[in-house]
């Protein structure tokens, strides 16, 4: 909980109290049949805002005993 401090119309402060949720995060995700071994470069060469390589997911397959 955290607690804001709200301005009204006639400039007279009311408090309200807001919940902050954090995000969750999504796992990795892969094709059915496969699953995430860590991560690699993107083969497209896309890049970050920084400029470096974007990394994505290596997805191989799962193999069957």
């Amino acid at each position: 909980m955290k607690e804001v401090k709200l301005l009204d119309v006639g400039g007279n402060v009311n408090y309200k109290n807001i919940n902050m949720a954090k995000k969750k995060k999504k796992g990795p995700s892969c094709w059915k049949g496969y699953r995430a071994a860590g991560k690699k470069k993107s083969p497209s060469g896309k890049k970050t805002r920084g400029g470096r390589t974007k990394m994505v997911n290596n997805c191989v397959k799962i193999k069957k005993r």
